[in-house]
C-alpha cells in the first residue's frame, strides 16, 4: 500500500472508509476525462473532414480552392461553437461530480455523527445540497488571468478552428487534394503532429511550428485542473459547513519525483500536525495543473463529538461552539442571509455570494431595477422562489437553481435583463407557439447560412451573432447573440417538417431578455423596431 494512502487513512481515522471512497471517485473521474474529451475533438475533426469530402464531390477538381475555403470557414465556425458547447457540457458534468465527490466525505461524517446522537438529519441534507451548489458556482465564476472558465473553454474551441483553418489553407497553397487533406486532419487529431511531420514533411516545414503537437492537450489539461479544483472546492466547502471540522491536511502525492510547492504545502505547521491547516486558513488547491495531492478534512473524534452533540441537544447553551454553528451556519443557510435589510417590493430572498463583499450600493441599484418591474412579474418570481444573490463577477440567471446572480457594481437595467431570463424560463416561452411566431417574424430561417454568423468582440467575452440584411428588428447586438445550442440542446440548424435544413431561431437566447430590458428602459425603441415583441411583453406584464 502506498505511503499516500496510509497517510490518508491515518488522517481520516475512523472516517477512512468515506475518505477512500471520495478519493476513488476523484481518480475514476479523472481517468474518464481523457477518452471523453479526445472523443469530442475526434468527432469534430471527422465532421470537418466529411464537409471537405462533400465539397470535393461538388467540384470538377479534387483540389481545394479559395472559394471552397470560404465555405469551410463558415462550417469551421459552426464546428468550433459545437465543440465549445460540448466541452462546456462535459466540464459541467465533471465539476458537479467532482464537487459531490469532495463534499461526500464531510457530509457522510456529519450525517453519521448526528444519527448516532439521535438527531434528525433532514435539514443537514438541504444544508449540504446548498453548499454543493455554491461550490459549483464558485468554480464557474473563478477567474484566471482575467478569464472565466467559460472564456477559457471558448479559447480552446477557437484554437481548434484556427488550427484546422491553417492546415487547410496550407493545403491550398501546396495544391493538395481535398480527400487527402481530410484524411490528414483526421490523422492529426488522432495521432498528433509527429505523424504530420513524418507523412507531410514539406507542409510541416512551411507551417513553422504553428500546429500544436496535440490539439487536445490544452483542453485535457484544463479539464484535469478544473476537476481537481472542483474536488478541492467541494472538500473545503463541505468541511467548513460541518460542526466537527478541526482542519484540513495536505497529503503529498506519490507522483512527485521533484521538490516543488506541494512539498512546502505538505510540510506546513500550525500546531495541529504536519500539513494540517486550521479552519479559515485552507491552502489554495490545486497548487499547479495536474496536481494529484490529497486534501483530507480532519474531524473531531467521533465518540467525543457524539457525546457533545447529545449534551447540545438537551441544552444548546452548554456546548457554545455547536450552538454557534447551528445559529450561523445551519440556520443561516436555511434563512435569508441578506447583507442589509431592504424594503424589497417583491419580497424576494436576498443573499450574499461573496460574504466579504460590501454590496450596499449594489443592493440600492437592484432595488431601483426591481422598482421598474411589473407587479405581476414580481409575484411570479416570488411564487417560484427565485433568489437574488449578490457578489458575483458577472450577472446571469441560474435556471436550474432559480438564482439571479448579480455581478459586482451592476449597471442600470442589468438586473432587469436577468429578470427577463427568469420570466422567459418560468413561463417556458421558448416552447410557446405564440412567442415563437413573434421570434420567427422577420427572420428568414431558410435563407440563413453559416456565412451569416459572425464573432462579435463588443462584449467582455467574444460571442456569435446573427447578421442578415433582411433582419431589421434587433434593437442592438446583444439581441442578435446566438448560442451554440438552444435550451433543448439543438444546434444552429435543424431539419424542418418538410425535410429542409433551416436556422434554429431558439438559439437566439438573448432575444426576449434584452427585448424585455428595452421594454422597461426605452419602450419607444422596442415599439419602433419590433412592435410584435412590444405588444407581447405589454400583454405579459398584465
Amino acid at each position: 500500500m502506498s505511503r499516500e494512502i496510509e497517510e490518508l487513512k491515518d488522517a481520516a481515522g475512523d472516517y477512512k472508509r468515506w475518505a477512500l471512497e471520495a478519493r476513488k471517485k476523484h481518480i475514476e473521474l479523472r481517468l474518464r476525462q481523457n477518452p471523453e474529451i479526445r472523443g469530442l475533438y475526434i468527432r469534430a475533426a471527422d465532421r470537418v473532414a466529411q464537409e471537405l469530402r462533400r465539397l470535393a464531390l461538388k467540384t470538377p477538381s479534387s483540389y481545394l480552392r479559395k472559394r471552397q475555403l470560404e465555405e469551410l470557414e463558415a462550417a469551421l465556425r459552426m464546428e468550433a461553437a459545437r465543440l465549445g458547447g460540448n466541452l462546456t457540457k462535459a466540464l459541467e458534468t465533471y465539476i458537479e461530480e467532482a464537487v459531490n465527490a469532495g463534499a461526500g466525505y464531510s457530509q457522510a461524517v456529519t450525517m453519521d455523527l448526528f444519527k448516532k446522537a439521535g438527531i434528525d438529519t433532514t435539514g443537514l441534507r438541504a444544508l449540504f445540497a446548498r453548499v454543493n451548489t455554491q461550490a459549483v458556482e464558485a468554480c464557474w465564476i473563478r477567474t484566471k488571468n482575467g478569464l472565466f472558465l467559460s472564456d477559457r473553454i471558448w479559447e480552446k474551441s477557437e484554437k481548434f478552428r484556427a488550427t484546422m483553418r491553417d492546415l487547410m489553407q496550407e493545403s491550398v497553397a501546396t495544391g493538395q487534394d481535398a480527400v487527402k487533406t481530410a484524411r490528414m486532419l483526421q490523422q492529426y487529431v488522432r495521432q498528433g503532429a509527429q505523424t504530420l511531420a513524418r507523412d507531410y514533411p514539406n507542409m510541416m516545414k512551411r507551417m513553422k511550428g504553428r500546429v500544436p503537437g496535440d490539439i487536445c492537450y490544452e483542453a485535457l489539461r484544463l479539464a484535469r485542473t478544473e476537476t481537481t479544483a472542483a474536488f478541492g472546492e467541494g472538500t473545503i466547502a463541505a468541511a467548513k459547513a460541518s460542526p466537527s471540522y478541526k482542519g484540513i491536511k495536505w497529503i503529498l502525492s506519490k507522483s512527485h519525483p521533484l521538490v516543488d510547492i506541494c512539498d512546502s504545502l505538505a510540510g506546513h505547521e500550525e500546531g495541529l500536525g504536519t500539513g494540517v491547516y486550521t479552519p479559515g486558513n485552507e491552502p489554495p488547491y490545486p497548487a499547479h495543473p495536474s496536481c494529484l495531492c490529497v486534501l483530507v478534512p480532519v474531524h473531531e473524534e467521533p465518540t467525543e463529538f457524539v457525546e457533545r452533540l447529545k449534551r447540545w441537544k438537551e441544552n444548546p447553551e452548554s456546548v457554545p461552539n455547536i450552538e454557534k454553528w447551528y445559529q450561523q451556519v445551519y440556520k443561516g443557510e436555511k434563512s435569508t442571509t441578506a447583507s442589509v435589510a431592504i424594503q424589497n417590493p417583491a419580497f424576494l430572498r436576498f443573499e450574499k455570494y461573496d460574504k466579504n463583499y460590501d454590496d450596499f450600493n449594489d443592493v440600492k441599484q437592484i432595488e431601483k431595477d426591481l422598482g421598474l418591474i411589473p407587479e405581476s412579474h414580481k409575484e411570479l418570481l416570488k411564487q417560484h422562489g427565485v433568489v437574488i444573490r449578490t457578489g458575483y463577477d458577472k450577472s446571469r440567471y441560474d435556471r436550474k437553481n432559480k438564482v439571479i446572480q448579480v455581478g459586482k457594481n451592476p449597471e442600470y437595467g442589468e438586473v432587469v435583463h436577468e429578470i427577463g431570463h427568469a420570466v422567459e424560463t418560468l413561463l417556458n416561452l421558448y416552447a410557446s407557439k405564440g412567442f415563437l411566431n413573434i421570434l420567427k417574424n422577420g427572420i428568414p430561417e431558410k435563407d440563413i447560412g453559416y456565412h451569416h454568423i459572425f464573432i462579435s468582440n463588443e462584449f467582455v467575452v467574444p460571442v456569435y451573432v446573427l447578421k442578415h440584411p433582411e433582419i431589421t428588428k434587433f434593437v442592438n447586438t446583444r439581441q442578435a447573440v446566438i448560442y451554440p445550442r438552444d435550451i433543448n440542446g439543438n444546434g444552429w440548424f435543424v431539419t424542418s417538417s418538410t425535410g429542409e435544413e433551416i436556422f434554429n431561431v431558439c438559439c437566439l437566447g438573448e432575444y426576449f431578455a434584452e427585448g424585455y430590458r428595452v421594454f422597461i428602459s426605452d419602450p419607444g425603441l422596442l415599439k419602433k423596431k419590433d412592435p410584435q415583441l412590444y405588444r407581447f411583453v405589454e400583454e405579459l406584464s398584465k
